[in-house]
């Protein structure tokens, strides 16, 4: 696999890991009591806007792999995966210990 190609999965992981955050910490404050506040009305339905936006781009983001798969242009570099699934392994075991 190309220079190209990890370094462009090694993106398309970090993107994923801080939308990953960024989802998280949308439903720490959207399960708070906070938003059962009629003052803050304005603010839940900008986040529900947000979050239906994520969720649309997800799905052509998904679509476009699901193609890519079907034609056969999606590889994936493996050691880049193997690489990647341990450094999310470590964060997730630091953020356990915390």
């Amino acid at each position: 696999m190309n220079a190209n190609m990890n370094a462009h999965l090694h993106g398309v992981h970090k993107k994923y890991v801080a939308r990953s955050k960024k989802y998280a910490a949308t439903e720490e404050v959207s399960s708070s009591s906070e938003l059962n506040n009629t003052s803050n009305t304005g603010q839940v339905a900008m986040m529900k806007r947000k979050a239906r936006a994520m969720q649309e781009n997800r799905i052509a983001r998904v679509e476009a792999l699901r193609a890519r798969v079907r034609t056969g242009t999606y590889l994936v570099d493996t050691m880049l995966l193997a690489q990647c699934i341990i450094e999310n392994e470590s964060h997730f075991m630091e953020s356990i210990k915390d």
